[in-house]
């Protein structure tokens, strides 16, 4: 699944179960990134991830790629 609009707000992303999770738009959002156990979650732009004010959580099992010149 590909999300390249851009995603804002106080709301969270979290990657749940097998499959992959693309994220290419200009982010702002202030919630976490969360990938869970066998779900793979791709950073296709500078700001895919959104704020600085949200962490980033890859559990165990879980995949963080990063693509484009990230």
């Amino acid at each position: 699944m590909a999300f390249t609009g851009d995603l804002s707000g106080s709301g969270a992303i979290t990657a749940n179960g097998t499959g992959t999770v693309v994220l290419s738009g200009n982010n702002t959002l202030a919630g976490a990134a969360t990938v869970n156990s066998d779900a793979t979650l791709v950073a296709a732009s500078n700001n895919a991830l959104g704020g600085t004010a949200g962490a980033t959580t890859v559990n165990s099992g879980g995949t963080l790629g990063l693509q484009g010149g990230v």
